[in-house]
């Protein structure tokens, strides 16, 4: 390898690893210290600022220097080199403070800042600006003015993936706060409508009031069904679920299911099939009964010849437990869009005798909550296979 191109290496891999660490970046802070790090030490510069725009003001967010600078300081715009790469959205290029015109240079005098690079953070609408400072006089190179530009870059994409972050999780919560007064409120009026259905039916007279009635309690029960997957959907997008992790056996999970789910089969003239198995996991008891559960509810919904299996195998670390079926299967095209609330196979008039349509949007949540993986695998018309791989005990 050429000497050049070999002392440039460790620099390209500063680069990337600072790209992949703002790509991961939960917050501003985190954000302005990579990058005002990662500009001094690309650089060599003797100190490094991440200035925001706040109005007609510049704000210091953070710098990392080898002595003070301005940190959590706000200086008019006019006033600023950082301001100005803001205004005219263009990098500047200060090779000496003391034969600078265009700046007010009482600003820096009291620092040791005598050359500097500022680029704009966003060259189309600028919210920051990023600046390398050095101690004495200097002729800048290109590659020293595209280290900061390309940094400048990086940091625009992390402050707008974070502002896409944080507005996808404000909807999220607003969407759970609704979700949660919905079923608040009508919880109250659905339990009246249910005793006075239950009345209507005991009171009847007529074979077609009777009718009538059963109809009547039939569609307060679904109502009833969808009103408590709302509230649980809720629950779980608002962040208030406990998780307790403990070893346990697949049987354990397994098989207080059999019952509830082989009358179920039974039912329909279908099989229920549960393989024994003795491997212990590490899950939410509780959480992943309820994943399993829906996963085996559906898989009998939607079988009506042959079997549903239930049963778990040991893979190395993870133990994959299984949900089998030989029901409709789903097709390719669908097949990334049951997870979604309310999709539902085959029911686009959304008729709630086949279900709310909510199940598998719990199971996605809940999987994810417990740090777990599903897979699907599906073939129209010969059925679906769900495997939930988890951690070994």
């Amino acid at each position: 390898m050429p000497v050049a191109l070999a002392a440039e290496a460790p620099e390209v891999d500063t680069l990337i690893a600072l790209v992949r660490d703002l790509a991961q970046a939960s917050d501003r802070a985190e954000i302005t210290t990579k990058v005002t790090r990662a500009v001094r030490h690309l650089t060599g510069a003797d100190g490094a600022t991440f200035v925001m725009k706040e109005g007609e003001c510049c704000y210091y967010a953070d710098e990392d220097s080898a002595s003070p600078l301005w940190k959590g300081q706000r200086f008019p715009a006019a006033d600023c080199i950082s301001g100005r790469a803001m205004d005219e959205h263009a990098t500047q290029i200060i090779s000496d403070i003391r034969t600078e015109k265009r700046l007010r240079r009482s600003a820096y005098t009291p620092t040791f800042v005598r050359s500097m690079v500022v680029a704009p953070v966003r060259t189309a609408a600028p919210v920051a600006a990023i600046g390398a400072y050095w101690a004495q006089p200097k002729q800048f190179c290109r590659a020293e003015i595209a280290t900061v530009e390309t940094i400048a870059h990086a940091a625009a994409l992390a402050l707008q993936n974070l502002e896409l972050v944080n507005s996808l999780r404000v909807a999220a919560d607003t969407k759970a706060r609704l979700l949660a007064a919905v079923g608040h409120d009508l919880r109250q009026p659905m339990q009246s409508l249910a005793l006075f259905a239950s009345v209507l039916e005991g009171e009847a007279q007529t074979p077609a009031a009777r009718q009538a009635a059963s109809h009547l309690n039939a569609s307060v029960d679904r109502m009833a069904n969808l009103l408590s997957s709302i509230i649980a959907l809720a629950d779980l997008d608002s962040g208030s679920v406990t998780v307790n992790r403990q070893a346990v056996t697949v049987d354990s999970l397994l098989a207080p299911l059999e019952a509830e789910l082989g009358t179920q089969a039974k039912a329909k003239d279908i099989r229920f099939v549960r393989v024994p198995c003795s491997a212990q996991v590490v899950t939410d008891p509780g959480l992943m009964t309820a994943v399993l559960r829906n996963l085996g509810s559906n898989a009998v919904r939607y079988t009506q010849h042959g079997k549903v299996l239930m049963g778990g195998l040991r893979r190395g670390d993870r133990v994959e437990v299984v949900v089998a079926d030989t029901g409709i299967g789903i097709e390719p095209a669908q097949q990334a869009s049951i997870f979604e609330e309310f999709y539902q196979v085959g029911n686009q008039g959304r008729d709630f005798t086949a279900g709310t349509g909510v199940g598998l949007a719990m199971v996605r949540r809940l999987v994810d909550i417990l740090g777990h993986r599903i897979r699907l695998q599906s073939m129209e018309g010969r059925g679906s296979l769900f495997t939930v791989a988890l951690p070994a005990a």
